[in-house]
């Protein structure tokens, strides 16, 4: 904002400002009000030569200084807005009527400012001991001092347009007296002027120092350095150690919102969903126009399910943010995957109108709030306004996602093959030009716009529910979710307020003794999971279930020997290439990842997890587990993996086929977005692998940790298959057929062959073994 201010694009700078609360606020009016000052100190002496220098009868001149006092306007008209959001968020301050004032001064509306500055001092006056007597004391003289000045500046104007007046009255033989008392008048001014000078400039100096001061006392400094202390242990990773220098900060400081918001954030990342939600509300009381206290809240909110308070919560923050863009898409994001479709584009279009005066322009200028709006409506089944929508957004910034979004919908459309065929090949450019930045992008794109029925799915206890419901063969079921077993899951506890059972009864029935082995899974994030003897988790099963609210607990399922001395599960690609007909591939080229020793097993892990990929996994494997009766190879692993795979994916599909308010599977398959899954298995004893974790937002970023190419490759390749599958194979394999672009030939790319080379990894799953659960598939 502050650059943009420097490069006098004012109008830009207060949007960037505006979405800042109460104080950047005060800081706009300021800014604005005095930039004409400092221009003035800016402008070189040399502009007006080369005035002077113009030819005879140039009007530039004339014209720059109307434009000059059209801008002037302008930037005051702005700062009193800027000014008035100041009262808006918070009338009891002080500050927004004292900035009122000052861009009043600056119009010459000074009886206007009068009345403003005296609203300030009320303000100031009226303060409890709260605020400190010495900051009170401050403003106090400060206000006093403008008002006395402003009082004075009225009388002179009042005394010169008498003056004038009189002058009028007088007529023509006036005019030499109104030229002396002119010349009179001004050489006084300027005598005036000369002998009050230095106090002027030292009042203005005293007067900024005490704004200054004005505008830090409520801030201690302890409190200060405990926030940049915080600061530098983020960086540096310790966030238990930031986590106590912001509570101290609030300690000192109860009202730091600043403090309040970080501290936040930091428990939201520790899956402390309840004390970061606490921190946010404090937060929204202490500055109710801080947005990034309303987006994180909204996003916790639906990180646990709740996305009707995260609605209601987003709703009440456009009151204010209209202007903003990322509110408008969080928004529509929130009621698309509630289902409701129809809200989030008519929620969308009332962007897109500016607001009741249509004032507010930047959200039909986002291009993000144009996709999730052609999105919306595509997934309602339109046509032509989301087939113009993207068109629109791919002319002004084309991107992977919406050149293949535009070529489905021409497609669709049926009347621009041409054009379908020209967006496609701009896709296979783009992945010719970086296959890295195109994967991470569409990876992203499948993980975020996905049918609203995987936003159930999005916790560990729900996945697991539903694979514990649906999943395969169940004990009798005697009133309780943590009653049943699956072929795919170990026995497994769930741990969440709307499920029945004690976690001490279920590990006794489970058995293995005081010395067996038990992992905690909770929600967010992955590192809350630990391992506990068997002994302790009874012991400590009332207390384990109150800390943890929401989780998974399980048997620790470990194979008998390691790889590098460490623990190892094995990761399958999974994508669903359509809903209707249902149609599920499987990577068999599965990856390892190494985790931390288990001897002795409840040793805190001491290095960072490692993956293995297809390559070295099998010569690990082959040597790991040389010395076993029968020993075990990637091709026999897959042999066992396979119908869990095909098990679990049914699971899984047939609750996401379900409908949920206006959302439809079949329309979603009709324009050609599939879904990719990692399934992660570990082994028993007997070799026998068990389904423990599902990932349905997989990402390529996650590949950060020890050797990234395995998990990167395996995601790249999935992220190929499955949108080469839909080109080259399926929804816009006639588009491929029909191209009329002769220059242009879809085989010959780097895409086909990468489609190639991948495609005979994956395994078109056969669930012709699950007629009975297909029977109860919901297919369309």
């Amino acid at each position: 904002a502050v650059d943009l201010f420097r490069r006098k694009e004012y109008l830009e700078a207060a949007r960037c400002f505006s979405s800042l609360g109460l104080h950047a606020n005060a800081s706009l009016a300021y800014l604005l009000s005095s930039a004409e000052e400092r221009e003035d100190h800016l402008q070189p002496d040399g502009e007006a030569e080369t005035h002077a220098s113009d030819p005879p009868g140039r009007v530039e001149g004339d014209s720059d200084a109307a434009a000059g006092r059209g801008a002037r306007e302008a930037r005051l008209a702005l700062a009193l807005e800027a000014a008035d959001a100041c009262v808006r968020v918070d009338p009891e301050s002080s500050k927004g009527y004292f900035r009122r004032a000052e861009v009043q001064m600056k119009k010459q509306n000074i009886a206007q400012a009068i009345h403003q500055y005296q609203l300030a001092l009320d303000k100031v006056t009226g303060r409890r001991g709260g605020d400190g007597d010495g900051g009170a004391a401050k403003d106090r003289r400060l206000l006093e001092a403008k008002l006395q000045n402003a009082r004075e500046m009225l009388e002179l104007q009042r005394q010169v347009e008498d003056l004038e007046l009189g002058t009028l009255r007088e007529g023509g033989q006036g005019g030499e007296n109104k030229d002396s008392a002119s010349d009179e008048s001004e050489s006084g001014g300027r005598r005036h002027g000369g002998h009050g000078g230095e106090e002027a400039k030292k009042e203005k100096k005293s007067v900024e120092d005490l704004q200054k001061e004005a505008d830090e006392r409520d801030l201690d400094p302890e409190a200060k350095r405990s926030l940049e202390r915080a600061s530098e242990q983020v960086a540096s990773g310790d966030v238990n150690a930031a986590l106590s220098s912001l509570r101290h900060c609030l300690r000192i400081e109860p009202l730091c919102y600043q403090a309040s918001l970080h501290l936040g954030a930091l428990l939201a990342g520790q899956g402390k969903t309840a004390q970061a939600l606490e921190m946010f509300d404090l937060t929204v009381r202490n500055q109710p126009a801080c947005l990034s206290a309303h987006i994180m809240k909204s996003q916790v909110l639906a990180t646990i399910g709740n996305f009707q308070l995260a609605e209601v919560t987003l709703k009440q923050l456009v009151g204010f943010a209209f202007d903003h863009p990322e509110v408008w898409s969080a928004l529509g994001m929130n009621l698309y995957r509630q289902g409701k479709l129809q809200e989030a584009v008519e929620t969308i279009k009332f962007a897109l109108t500016g607001g009741p005066y249509g004032k507010f322009k930047k959200p039909s200028r986002d291009n993000m709030v144009l996709f999730c709006l052609a999105f919306f409506t595509a997934a309602l089944g339109y046509l032509a306004e989301p087939c113009s929508l993207f068109m629109k957004i791919c002319n002004q910034d084309s991107s992977p996602t919406t050149l293949y979004m535009m070529a489905q919908m021409c497609r669709m459309v049926r009347t621009d093959a041409d054009l379908a065929s020209k967006a496609l090949a701009n896709v296979c450019r783009a992945y010719e030009m970086s296959p890295e930045a195109f994967c991470s992008e569409l990876a992203v794109f499948n993980a975020t716009f996905d049918l609203p029925q995987w936003a159930d799915l999005s916790s560990k206890v729900a996945v697991h529910k539903c694979l514990l419901t649906s999943g395969g063969e169940e004990d009798k079921d005697r009133g309780s979710e943590n009653e049943k077993q699956s072929r795919v899951l170990p026995q497994t506890f769930l741990i969440s307020g709307d499920l029945g059972g004690d976690l001490s009864d279920f590990v006794d029935s489970v058995g293995g003794g005081g010395d067996s082995l038990w992992i905690v899974r909770g929600e967010i994030p992955e590192k809350v999971a630990k391992v506990v003897r068997g002994s302790e988790l009874m012991l400590q099963a009332a207390k384990l279930q109150k800390e943890i609210q929401r989780g998974v607990v399980q048997p620790y399922v470990c194979p008998p020997f390691l790889i590098r001395d460490r623990v190892f599960t094995l990761t399958y690609a999974l994508c669903i290439n359509s809903y209707f007909p249902l149609e599920v591939a499987c990577d068999k080229r599965c990856f390892a990842t190494l985790s931390g020793k288990t001897e002795p097993p409840l040793q805190p892990e001491t290095k960072e997890k490692e993956y293995l990929d297809f390559d070295d996994l099998g010569a690990a494997l082959a040597d790991a587990s040389d010395g076993q009766e029968e020993g075990i190879t990637i091709d026999a692993m897959w042999g066992k993996v396979k119908e869990k795979v095909a098990s679990a994916a049914l699971s899984l599909a047939s609750q996401v086929c379900k409908t949920k308010g206006e959302a439809r599977p079949k329309r979603f398959s009709a324009i050609g977005l599939p879904k990719l899954l990692l399934l992660e298995f570990a082994l028993d004893e007997k070799l026998e692998p068990w389904l423990v974790n599902v990932n349905i937002k997989p990402s390529v970023k996650d590949a950060v940790m020890g050797n990234p190419n395995a998990l990167t490759r395996t995601m790249e390749g999935a992220i190929v298959y499955a949108l080469g599958k839909q080109i080259f194979e399926s929804s816009m394999k006639a588009i491929v057929d029909y191209s009329s672009n002769a220059a242009f030939a879809f085989k010959d790319q780097k895409l086909y062959e990468s489609f190639s080379q991948v495609k005979g990894q994956f395994e078109i799953l056969t669930l012709d073994s699950y007629d009975a659960a297909l029977e109860s598939h919901p297919v369309e």
